[in-house]
C-alpha cells in the first residue's frame, strides 16, 4: 500500500516521462532487430550477387575455352589441308585473342575469389563431400595455372608444327616433298608401272598422316610401302630399266623425314589430348560448386533471419507487455481522481452546494481538487449576495415592463418611474424617448396633411402633360409614315440604277472579251496561214526527195539484175563441176531468188514512190487553195474586229451614263435613309417622354395614396397636448429636415437633465428570469 501511495504521488509529467522513455526504448530495440535483419539480407545479397558474378564469369571461360579449342583444332586442320605457298594465320589470330579472354576470365575469377565477403562461413558440400570453404579459390587457382600451362603447351605445338611446315613449302613436309618428287622422277619410265602404284600409295598415306591425329595405322602403311618400294629397287632388273642407281639414298632420307613428322605430330597431338581431360572438369566443378554456394547462401540467410525474427518477437512481446502495465497503472492513478472531481460536478450541478473532493494528493491532480474545493467555497458566499440584489433589481424591471406596455399601446402620455437603483437610467431614458417621438410624430401629422394637398395638385398637373404630349406623338408618327414611304421609294430606285449598271458592265465585259476573241481569231487564223505555207515547203521538198528514192530505187534494180546474171553464172559452174559444185548450185539458187525477190521489191518501191508524187502535187494544190481561203477568213476577221470596238467604245459611254444615275440615287436614299433615322429618333424620344410621364404619373398617384396613409397611420397614435400645437402650420421644410437628421442623437445637454442616465449599470453575476 505504501508503495502505491508512492506511485500516486508522482507527477503526471514524470510518470509520461517514464512512459515515453520506456516506448522510445522499445522502438529503438525494434529498429536494432529490423537492422540485423537487413544487414543480413544485404550481406546475403551482395554474397549471392558475388556468386552470380562468379558463375557468368565461369560460364564465360567455358566459352572462351571452346572456342581456343575450336580454333586450336581449325589451327591443326588447316596446316593439314594447306598446299599452297603461304598459310592464312586466322586461327592462330582467333585462337590468340580468345587465349587473351579467356586470361582476362581467370584474372577476374582470381579477383573475385579473393575480395571480401565471398567466403562462406560454412563448408562446401559437393556430392555429399564437406570441402572448405576457400575451395572455390583453390579451383580458380588451379583452372589459371592450368590455363598458363596450355598457353605454354599451345606454343610448343606451334613450334612442334612448324617444324613440320605450314604448307608444303615449308618445314619438313617441304623435304619430304622434295624427295618423293625425286624418287617419282626417278622412277618415271613406262615400264615401272607398279613402281608408280606403290609411290602414289606412299603420298597418300603422307597425306594422311599430316590431316589425321591418329598416326600409326597410316604410318606403319606408309612404312610397309616403302619396305616393298625398297623391294622393287633393289631388284637388279627395275634398276637397268629405272637407270638411277641412287634411289635408295633419296628413299632411306625419306624414310628419315617422315620418321621427324610422325615424332614431331605425336609430340603434339600428346599436349592437346592432356588438356582434354584437365581444364574441362574443372570448370564444370566450378559452375557446380556456384550453384551449391548460392543455395546453400539462401539456406543460411533464412535460418539467420529466423533466428532474428524469433528477437523480434520476443522483444516485441517483453515491450508491450511492460508498456501496459505502465498505462494500466497510470492511468489508474490519473483516472481515479478525475471520476471522483466528474462527481462533485454533477452533485453540485444538482443543487448539493455542500459536496467537495477532499482528494489529498501532492500531484497536479490534487492541486486540481484542492483549488476547485476551494472555488466551491468562495461561489456559495457571492451566490448568496447575488440573489438579494436580485430580488430588488426584479421589482425595478417590473414597473419599467408595465410602462412600455402602456407605449406598446400608442399611449405616448404615460411616465416611466425612476429609480435610484440601475434601472434609474433606463427609466430616465425612456421618458426622454417618449417625449421626443410625441413631438416627431405631431409634426409628422402636420407635415402629412401638407403632402396630401401638393400631391392633388401635382397629379392635375400631370394630367394636363399627359394630354399635351399624346397629340404631339400622333403627329410624329404621321410624319414618319410618310418618311417612310419616300425613302422606300428611292431605295427601289437606287437598286433598279445599280442593277441597269451591273448589266451595262457586264454587256461591257462581253464585248470586250468578244474583241479578245476576235483578234486572237486573227493571230490564229495568220498563224495557220504560215503553218500551210511552211507545210507547203516541206510537201515539196517531199517531192523532190522522192525522186532522189527513184534514183536509188533504179540503183537497186540494176544491182538485182547484175546479182541474178552473177547467180545465174555460179549455177552453171557448179553445175559443170559435177558432185563437187552440187553444195555451190544450191547457194547460187538461193542468190538468184533473193535477187529476183529484190527486183521484185525495187519495182513495187518505184510504184509507191511514184503514188507518192502524185499525192504530193495534190496536197500542194490544196494548200494553195486553203492558203486563199485563210487570207479572206482573216480581213473578215479585221473587218469583225473594228465593229466590235465601235461597239466596245458606245457600251462603255453608256456605262459611265448608268454610272452617275446610280451615285445621284445613291446619294438620294442615303439622304432620305438620314432624313427617316431622324424622325425616328424624334419618334422613340416622343415615346420615352410619353412612358416618361406615364411614370410620373404613376409615381404621383402613389404619392396621392401614401401620404393619405401616412396620414391615417400617425392619427392613431395618442399624443400629449403641446402648448405651441397652434404654431405649427408654420413649420418650414428646412426645420422638418433639421429634425430628421437629429432623430435619435442625443445632446449633452439632454444627457445634463437626466442625471441617472449617468449611473453606471451593476453586472449581475448569475443568471435569472425575471417576470
Amino acid at each position: 500500500m505504501l508503495n502505491l501511495n508512492n506511485i500516486l504521488d508522482i507527477k503526471i509529467t514524470k510518470k509520461l516521462t517514464i512512459l515515453f522513455i520506456t516506448v522510445t526504448l522499445g522502438f529503438a530495440a525494434i529498429a536494432l532487430t529490423y537492422w540485423m535483419v537487413i544487414k543480413n539480407e544485404r550481406e546475403a545479397t551482395e554474397r549471392s550477387n558475388l556468386f552470380i558474378k562468379y558463375g557468368q564469369l565461369v560460364s564465360n571461360a567455358q566459352k572462351n575455352y571452346f572456342k581456343v579449342r575450336r580454333y586450336e583444332k581449325d589451327f591443326l586442320l588447316s596446316i593439314s589441308a594447306s598446299t599452297g605457298q603461304t598459310y592464312n594465320n586466322t586461327p592462330l589470330d582467333e585462337h590468340a585473342k580468345y587465349v587473351y579472354l579467356l586470361e582476362q576470365n581467370m584474372e577476374q575469377l582470381r579477383a573475385l575469389s579473393d575480395s571480401e565477403g565471398f567466403k562462406l562461413s560454412e563448408k562446401v558440400i559437393i556430392n555429399e563431400v564437406e570441402l572448405p570453404a576457400d575451395y572455390q579459390s583453390e579451383l580458380v587457382t588451379q583452372a589459371s595455372a592450368v590455363v598458363e600451362n596450355y598457353k605454354s603447351s599451345f606454343a610448343d605445338i606451334v613450334k612442334f608444327n612448324q617444324v613440320v611446315g605450314f604448307t608444303d613449302e615449308e618445314g619438313l613436309r617441304k623435304k619430304a616433298n622434295s624427295l618423293l618428287s625425286v624418287i617419282e622422277r626417278g622412277v618415271g619410265s613406262a615400264y615401272a608401272n607398279n613402281v608408280q602404284s606403290i609411290l602414289a600409295k606412299i603420298r597418300s598415306n603422307e597425306k594422311h598422316i599430316l590431316q589425321s591425329i591418329d598416326l600409326t595405322e597410316s604410318f606403319e602403311e606408309l612404312k610397309r610401302q616403302l619396305q616393298v618400294l625398297q623391294v622393287q629397287l633393289e631388284n637388279p632388273e627395275n634398276i637397268l630399266e629405272l637407270g638411277n642407281p641412287n634411289l635408295g639414298t633419296y628413299m632411306s632420307e625419306y624414310v628419315g623425314t617422315i620418321n621427324e613428322i610422325v615424332a614431331n605430330k605425336r609430340n603434339a597431338n600428346e599436349y592437346t589430348e592432356l588438356f582434354d581431360f584437365m581444364l574441362g572438369p574443372i570448370f564444370d566443378e566450378m559452375g557446380q560448386s556456384s550453384s551449391l554456394s548460392i543455395i546453400q547462401n539462401q539456406t543460411t540467410q533464412k535460418s539467420k533471419t529466423n533466428t532474428i525474427a524469433g528477437l523480434v518477437a520476443v522483444s516485441l512481446i517483453a515491450i508491450a507487455s511492460l508498456i501496459s502495465f505502465l498505462l494500466y497503472l497510470f492511468g489508474y492513478t490519473i483516472t481515479k481522481p478525475i471520476n471522483k472531481l466528474v462527481d462533485t460536478i454533477h452533485e453540485v450541478n444538482q443543487g448539493n452546494l455542500q459536496a467537495r473532493t477532499n482528494l489529498v494528493r501532492k500531484d497536479e491532480l490534487g492541486e486540481l481538487s484542492t483549488a476547485f474545493d476551494r472555488l466551491l467555497d468562495e461561489k456559495v458566499t457571492q451566490l448568496s449576495l447575488s440573489e438579494k440584489n436580485n430580488n430588488e433589481l426584479n421589482e425595478s424591471i417590473i414597473s419599467l415592463l408595465n410602462s412600455v406596455a402602456q407605449l406598446s399601446k400608442k399611449d405616448f402620455t404615460v411616465k416611466a418611474p425612476v429609480f435610484e437603483d440601475v434601472t434609474g437610467a433606463l427609466g430616465d431614458s425612456l421618458n426622454f424617448l417618449t417625449k421626443e417621438t410625441a413631438t416627431a410624430l405631431s409634426d409628422v401629422k402636420e407635415i402629412s396633411v401638407r403632402v396630401v394637398v401638393e400631391s392633388n395638385r401635382v397629379q392635375r398637373q400631370a394630367k394636363l402633360v399627359m394630354a399635351v404630349a399624346e397629340k404631339e406623338r400622333h403627329q410624329v408618327e404621321s410624319i414618319m409614315g410618310e418618311l417612310n414611304k419616300s425613302s422606300n421609294e428611292m431605295v427601289k430606285m437606287s437598286t433598279h440604277a445599280t442593277d441597269v449598271n451591273k448589266k451595262a458592265e457586264y454587256a461591257l465585259r462581253n464585248t470586250h472579251s468578244a474583241l479578245e476573241t476576235v483578234d486572237r481569231s486573227v493571230a490564229g487564223i495568220n498563224g495557220i496561214r504560215e503553218t500551210i505555207r511552211q507545210t507547203e515547203k516541206r510537201i515539196k521538198r517531199l517531192g523532190e526527195r522522192s525522186q532522189e528514192i527513184t534514183g536509188i530505187v533504179n540503183l537497186m534494180n540494176s544491182i538485182a539484175e547484175r546479182t541474178h546474171i552473177l547467180a545465174l553464172n555460179a549455177s552453171m559452174h557448179a553445175a559443170s563441176s559435177g558432185e563437187k559444185g552440187r553444195g555451190f548450185s544450191v547457194v547460187a539458187e538461193e542468190v538468184q531468188r533473193l535477187a529476183e525477190s529484190a527486183r521484185d521489191a525495187t519495182t513495187e518501191i518505184e510504184s509507191l514512190v511514184n503514188n507518192i508524187r502524185i499525192e504530193t502535187k495534190d496536197a500542194v494544190a490544196a494548200m494553195n487553195t486553203a492558203i486563199t481561203q485563210v487570207a479572206d477568213g482573216t480581213s473578215l476577221a479585221e473587218k469583225a474586229g473594228s465593229a466590235m470596238r465601235a461597239t466596245q467604245n458606245s457600251t462603255q459611254d453608256l456605262v459611265q451614263a448608268v454610272n452617275a444615275i446610280t451615285k445621284s440615287s445613291k446619294m438620294q436614299a442615303h439622304t432620305n435613309l438620314q432624313l427617316v433615322e431622324d424622325a425616328n429618333e424624334i419618334l422613340e424620344s416622343t415615346r420615352k417622354t410619353d412612358q416618361h410621364l406615364h411614370q410620373q404619373m404613376t409615381t404621383t398617384n402613389n404619392l396621392v395614396r401614401y401620404s393619405n396613409m401616412l396620414l391615417t397611420t400617425v392619427g392613431i397614435f395618442k399624443l400629449p397636448v403641446v402648448e405651441h400645437e397652434d404654431k405649427l402650420a408654420n413649420i418650414s421644410v428646412e426645420k422638418i429636415q433639421n429634425k430628421k437628421t437629429n432623430i435619435g442623437v442625443t445632446s449633452a445637454e439632454d444627457v445634463n437633465l437626466y442625471p441617472a442616465a449617468r449611473v453606471k449599470p451593476k453586472r449581475l453575476k448569475t443568471r435569472k428570469t425575471y417576470i
